[in-house]
């Protein structure tokens, strides 16, 4: 299926997963996000995990033209790094995200949580689990800033040591950490 045709009807597509087609590259992804299209002003949640191919481009543009936009997984995408996660902190409107991308190192982690983003205040749920290159001081950097979390996966992330654990179970107002 042609990835350009979901857009072009009448039917306001809400939620589109697309989890997981191999072959789905850059172009099927950027066909959705003309200007003109429905599903510009109605997707709010977006599942283009475990797509190999998909690269920050990709990411960049369909965030940027879907302002309706709250939940994106981009978990498993190999090409993502940690500029597609600092474009997602840096809209207006929150996305909740599942990350898990090999490519996302400490530094990515660490633009999330800027003071002065609304993200410290809002995220409750975030999932970092299969980051190989993040470390303590990513875990350090999440319960220091983000305040209303209630929900982290840190599974599969293999520099992250018991430290890291600890300083989760010591954390003000801790309510629960799925490990």
């Amino acid at each position: 299926m042609d990835l350009a045709l979901l857009g072009a009807g009448d039917l306001p597509i809400v939620q589109l997963w697309i989890r997981s087609c191999e072959r789905v590259i850059d172009k099927g992804i950027k066909s959705l996000s003309h200007a003109d299209r429905k599903i510009c002003k109605t997707l709010s949640v977006l599942d283009v995990g475990y797509i190999p191919k998909i690269t920050n481009a990709a990411i960049f543009t369909i965030t940027s033209t879907a302002k309706a936009l709250t939940d994106l997984s981009i978990g498993f995408c190999d090409e993502v790094t940690d500029a597609a996660v600092q474009m997602l902190m840096e809209r207006p409107n929150h996305i909740s995200s599942q990350l898990s991308c090999e490519r996302v190192i400490d530094k990515g982690i660490k633009s999330l949580f800027h003071a002065d983003r609304k993200t410290c205040k809002t995220l409750s749920v975030l999932d970092v689990g299969y980051m190989p290159k993040i470390t303590n001081a990513s875990i350090f950097t999440i319960t220091s800033a983000a305040k209303a979390l209630t929900d982290l996966s840190i599974g599969f992330c293999d520099e992250v040591t018991d430290a890291a654990v600890q300083m989760l179970m010591d954390r003000p107002n801790h309510n629960s950490s799925q490990l």
